[in-house]
């Protein structure tokens, strides 16, 4: 009766989803608990299912790890096609938590990629919009103002 209890525990720490590395960790050290509490009662057959189960959520963490994986390669994808940058930029500012530490480096250079190319394009707009002032006064107006933001700590 005692082990029913230790295998209905294994199985459901086991099958629960893990969103974080918190619930990586947690179930993990579940698994090492409740292998120390029935130390005693324990059979290499009952280990073994231990062992089975870590393997399980590691195997969960592997899914999570490519599927971040993916996630990164469809926003370079995304920049690559020059595809809804601000809509981009906005995504690159949470990244899945799986995605691996190896990943990260191409993150911080996608995140730098498509802030250079909103600002281009920014850049690109003001400039049409400029050649749009018919009016030399108002032209002059507008320069002095964008030269007033220089001297101004923007964010």
């Amino acid at each position: 009766m005692r082990l029913e209890k230790y295998f209905e525990v294994l199985l459901e720490t086991a099958k629960n989803r893990v969103d974080t590395w918190d619930d990586v960790h947690e179930r993990m050290a579940r698994i090492a608990g409740l292998v120390r509490e029935f130390d005693g009662d324990l059979s290499p057959i009952h280990r073994a299912a231990a062992a089975v189960a870590e393997e399980q959520i590691r195997d969960m963490v592997a899914q999570k790890e490519e599927q971040a994986r993916a996630w990164l390669r469809e926003r370079r994808i995304m920049f690559s096609e020059r595809r809804d940058l601000d809509v981009l930029e906005q995504s690159l500012r949470t990244p899945p938590v799986f995605l691996s530490e190896q990943d990260l480096p191409d993150l911080v250079t996608l995140r730098r990629e498509v802030s250079q190319e909103l600002d281009k394009d920014i850049v690109k707009r003001v400039e049409v919009l400029f050649r749009k002032i018919k009016d030399s006064l108002k032209r002059k107006e507008c320069l002095q103002r964008l030269a007033s933001l220089l001297g101004e700590d923007l964010p």
